[in-house]
């Protein structure tokens, strides 16, 4: 939430720094590159909440300092399920899917000095589900034959960014993401729904490098 609140702050602050000449920023429409993520879940009982999860942004320029983000990313969520904790009390209900995520946010670069900037975003995502696993030290009866293999939810990060050459960008960001649909298919999202299975929020730090088309 935190992270949500920065990337707001920036854009907002932004529609009146940008009216500044000096904020010219490069020429390239697209930008591509690679990320590294370190993402934590925020909730949940058992010892191990932190993954590795990497990804290709896309970032295409609009405006001079607006720009669409977008990206195809392969993360592993750590979940747990709250329905199984209520019916049988058995507290060790986590499992891992492995998801294909696509977000698309508005984007906001604010020239600091000459190579360097700082950026906010924030938009929605959608997450596939690929395969779903259930760690070795799960002693509870998790099963999956009534969940959603799609969802979605909203996403936001605030990063620096720099040169570090004519055509690439090097970059860290925190970011966080929160699902606001349901896991169970044909269910309301979120703690309003009677079953539902608890998909908590993640957040974290990436680093990656961007190279301008």
């Amino acid at each position: 939430m935190k992270i949500t609140i920065l990337a707001l702050s920036l854009i907002f602050s932004g529609v009146v720094l940008t009216q500044n000449d000096t904020l010219n920023f490069e020429h390239s429409k697209f930008r591509i590159g690679v990320k590294g993520l370190f993402e934590k879940r925020n909730g949940g009982i058992a010892p191990r909440s932190e993954v590795f999860n990497f990804g290709v942004p896309v970032i295409y320029k609009f405006g001079r300092n607006s720009s669409l983000e977008t990206g195809v990313y392969y993360l592993k969520r750590i979940m747990f399920d709250a329905s199984i904790i209520r019916a049988t009390g058995c507290f060790n209900t986590d499992y891992e899917p492995n998801t294909l995520h696509i977000p698309l946010k508005y984007r906001l670069d604010i020239k600091v000095v000459s190579h360097f900037f700082i950026y906010g975003s924030i938009g929605l995502y959608g997450e596939y589900i690929l395969s779903r696993s259930i760690p070795s030290e799960n002693t509870c009866n998790v099963t999956f034959d009534n969940d959603r293999n799609f969802m979605y939810g909203m996403a936001s990060s605030f990063g620096l960014e720099t040169s570090i050459s004519y055509k690439i960008n090097l970059f860290i960001e925190l970011e966080h993401t929160t699902n606001i649909s349901s896991p169970y298919k044909g269910k309301d999202g979120g703690f309003l729904s009677g079953n539902i299975s608890l998909i908590p929020d993640n957040y974290g730090v990436g680093i990656g490098v961007n190279y301008k088309l």
